[in-house]
């Protein structure tokens, strides 16, 4: 079943629109950290094709969902149009990409617009003060594409179980790695136990080669869990 949203918040910086929504009547659904939900624009145009999109707002916050949408087509260029007080639909959540409390160790593997289900299982983990050990490596071209950067930094200084390392590919930084993710650098930050969960989400390239760099350092298949954002 859908359900009407209002726009209560729009923020357009770098290419990556940040919504914040509230339901026009009723509560906000219930969806475990990792989940997407399917947006209609009802407002904009007539246009109502629905697109999926990772909620990265935690499922402990009653008061709002929040998404992060790259802009790169017609859909999400009306997206980023939308203003304060515009109506959305929102589907029921969906998806099997889901953070699990029972996994103590897990390493998250981001790729740009990549990081938004591991957004709302990072803040989950924060806001219910869970014990399970997080790592995750983020990868982005520069600095400015860093979505989320100052909360994850924020996160990562206040709970120790949550380590976060950025890597950007096209700028030399002091204070971040300045590589493509890569086993070595994996290697680096997390050991390859089997008790250890390795999630990847961002580019098809980008999931294909860090996998198979896992799967060649001996790490199970059933220790890979994938999600593909275009």
């Amino acid at each position: 079943m859908n359900e009407q949203y209002i726009v209560i918040k729009s923020k357009y910086s770098n290419n990556v629109v940040i919504l914040e929504l509230q339901p026009k009547t009723g509560t906000i659904f219930t969806f475990r950290p990792g989940q997407y939900t399917m947006l209609s624009l009802e407002n904009v145009d007539n246009i109502k094709q629905p697109r999926p999109f990772s909620i990265s707002s935690s499922p402990t916050n009653k008061k709002l969902i929040q998404l992060a949408i790259k802009v790169h087509g017609d859909f999400t260029q009306k997206v980023s149009k939308l203003k304060i007080g515009d109506t959305v639909t929102l589907s029921k959540p969906n998806g099997f990409f889901t953070f699990n409390e029972e996994n103590k160790k897990v390493v998250f593997l981001a790729g740009g617009i990549g990081i938004t289900p591991f957004m709302s299982a990072i803040r989950y983990v924060s806001e219910k003060n869970l014990k399970n050990k997080i790592t995750l490596i983020y990868s982005n071209k520069t600095k400015k594409d860093i979505v989320f950067l100052n909360d994850l930094e924020e996160i990562s200084k206040k709970y120790t179980n949550i380590q976060t390392i950025f890597t950007l590919t096209d700028t030399n930084s002091e204070k971040y790695e300045n590589e493509r993710i890569d086993i070595e650098m994996i290697k680096k930050y997390t050991q390859l136990n089997n008790d250890t969960l390795f999630s990847l989400c961002g580019p098809i390239a980008f999931m294909e080669s860090i996998k198979q760099q896992l799967l060649d350092a001996g790490v199970k298949n059933d220790n890979i869990d994938m999600e593909r954002f275009k």
